[in-house]
């Protein structure tokens, strides 16, 4: 799984999913908040700014954790090389960490502003898990 597909999966599972009305099903998929009927009900949209806002703290973490490491790099003067192999090492783990929170909110934010892109994504990711697991 992508690390987009892991905050999507843990949105929907905090969330839930909503419920959709043949009657008004559009609404749950609209961004336009003049559709939007229930302070109470569950739609991709606000979803999608859920998403938004958990993939923006996730790059602020890996942004830091990545700011702590270059800079112990930056101050490691007295330091063993294998030290400084070490750390470079974990450097690069957390350059391709951040690079990945960066390209997730990326694709949340484009979610944010197409909630029926979100929607169908959505379900496609929870369709390929039921195939995965098989009868239950």
């Amino acid at each position: 799984l992508t690390s987009t597909e892991i905050l999507m999966l843990t949105v929907l599972s905090s969330q839930g999913l909503p419920v959709f009305d043949a009657k008004n099903w559009a609404s749950l998929v609209t961004n336009d908040l003049a559709m939007i009927e229930d302070d109470f009900r569950i739609y991709f949209f606000a979803m999608a700014g859920i998403m938004e806002a958990a993939a923006d703290v996730w790059l602020k973490i890996a942004e830091k954790k990545l700011q702590s490491k270059v800079e112990i790099f930056t101050n490691s003067g007295d330091m063993s090389e294998s030290a400084k192999t070490k750390l470079t090492n974990e450097i690069s783990v957390l350059e391709k960490d951040r690079d990945a929170k960066l390209l997730t909110k990326e694709e949340a934010a484009t979610y944010y502003s197409d909630p029926l892109m979100f929607a169908k994504r959505a379900i496609m990711l929870l369709e390929a898990l039921r195939k995965q697991m098989g009868p239950v």
